[in-house]
């Protein structure tokens, strides 16, 4: 039996590759490297929250083929932050999660994208309902 060390870095706002012209080059919102013996491991994760207008299609064509198939990356985790505050109310607030609630953006989620394990994180609660700073009637 061999013990190996497992060294893991964990970056944020990685450009995955330098300035090209006009090219800003791709960001990553989280970059994670693992190596233990002579495995490697490469994670990008993607975060977007709910109100991103191509959440539906970022998942595949930034995540999947931009970051993960492109950059010969081994895993990729596309987050989504479902912040569906009841306190956003305004008009003008664009912070508003797209036309279906929770649970149907779960369900068209999982019924898209059927290979994929989809998780998506309510945040409304923890930010918005519960926050102290948040004036109830």
């Amino acid at each position: 039996m061999k013990l190996y060390r497992l060294y893991i870095s964990v970056n944020r706002e990685v450009k995955l590759f330098k300035t090209q012209g006009r090219d800003n080059g791709e960001i990553i919102d989280i970059k994670i490297n693992g190596l233990c013996g002579t495995n490697e491991l490469n994670l990008y994760i993607e975060v977007k929250c709910c109100w991103n207008k191509s959440l539906e299609s970022d998942l595949e064509e930034e995540l999947a083929k931009r970051y993960v198939l492109k950059r010969y990356c081994n895993y990729g985790i596309y987050v989504i932050g479902w912040f569906g505050c009841k306190q956003w109310i305004l008009d003008s607030d664009t912070r508003k999660p797209l036309k279906y609630n929770l649970e149907e953006a779960k369900k068209k989620f999982n019924d898209k994208f059927m290979l994929h394990y989809i998780k998506i994180i309510n945040c409304g609660y923890y930010f918005c309902d519960s926050h102290p700073l948040i004036l109830k009637n």
